[in-house]
């Protein structure tokens, strides 16, 4: 999808349940990217890096920024409820960008790279450019390789998981 002019680029929130096929590919969840200056990835990186879900971006550079978890994501027979929430106007770097899976927030990351992303600072969502469900935007590539389900894209508003619904243990 390719929005026809830009949306909020500062407050937003991604959701969708994935189960993945193969625990060793990459896989990339949802991509926008105008360019390869300004960009957004969300995906799970296969066995070279240690099967972790990370989200990627550049503002205006060529210096990739990147979160990603401490945990390992490489259930084949589960399903994770994957919720990505961005709002830059937030005065706490690490609640400018939120990421929950199965209802609870990621605390614990690998690689933190928030605090690079300035108060009230524009993003590469909604920038008219190519947004993309499970390939690299720029170029196909990436290819997720399982299911998706429930995917939503909620403009201008940073929601919890508790907004698409409800998970409970058993």
């Amino acid at each position: 999808r390719t929005p026809g002019s830009s949306g909020n680029q500062k407050t937003w929130t991604w959701s969708s349940w994935v189960k993945i096929a193969d625990p060793d590919a990459h896989k990339m969840i949802f991509s926008a990217a105008s360019n390869s200056s300004n960009l957004m990835h969300l995906y799970i990186r296969g066995d070279s890096q240690n099967h972790r879900i990370d989200i990627q971006w550049r503002q205006a550079s060529s210096t990739t920024r990147t979160l990603s978890t401490d945990r390992k994501f490489r259930d084949i027979g589960g399903w994770y409820h994957i919720v990505w929430a961005v709002d830059t106007t937030q005065a706490t770097a690490s609640n400018r960008m939120r990421l929950y899976i199965n209802g609870v927030e990621e605390t614990s990351f690998a690689t933190d790279n928030r605090s690079t992303i300035s108060q009230s600072s524009d993003l590469a969502i909604n920038d008219a450019s190519a947004h993309t469900i499970g390939t690299y935007s720029l170029s196909p590539s990436s290819y997720f390789d399982g299911y998706m389900a429930e995917i939503h894209f909620v403009d201008g508003t940073q929601l919890t998981p508790s907004s698409f619904g409800e998970t409970k243990a058993g």
